[in-house]
């Protein structure tokens, strides 16, 4: 398993054609590996203002282990 820091999940949302990125993916996608613990998710929520996007991201997120 792997614990994605905040500043990669930033680069993930606002850069996704950027190497990290695309690691990211690829971990989520094809090995459903990465992990989330609670303070990385508020930090990912408390940078997105747009309610419609937050509550997304919130709903998705929330789904990792």
């Amino acid at each position: 398993m792997v614990l994605v820091d905040t500043s990669v999940w930033i680069d993930f949302f606002q850069h996704p054609e950027s190497v990290y990125s695309k690691k990211l993916e690829d971990l989520i996608k094809n090995h459903n590996r990465v992990i989330l613990c609670g303070i990385i998710l508020q930090e990912i929520l408390q940078g997105i203002r747009d309610e419609r996007s937050y509550g997304a991201a919130k709903k998705r997120l929330s789904l990792l282990p």
